[in-house]
């Protein structure tokens, strides 16, 4: 809906960061109150990639706090 020019959105500073397209403009707000991002995931998830994601996520995040 944003790209095509019909609306505006609110979203965490993450995804500015991670998601950045041509013609889409993000403007931090000021004085607004953190937003908290959570990781979730199935406790025995048998997925060989689901432990590496979950490293990976929780680096990236811990860099950017």
């Amino acid at each position: 809906m944003i790209a095509t020019g019909r609306s505006v959105g609110i979203t965490p500073e993450s995804t500015a960061n991670q998601y950045r397209r041509d013609g889409i403009v993000f403007r931090r707000i000021r004085d607004a109150a953190p937003v908290a991002v959570h990781l979730i995931w199935r406790r025995h998830d048998p997925h060989p990639a689901t432990h590496a994601a979950v490293a990976l996520l929780t680096d990236l995040y811990r860099q950017r706090t």
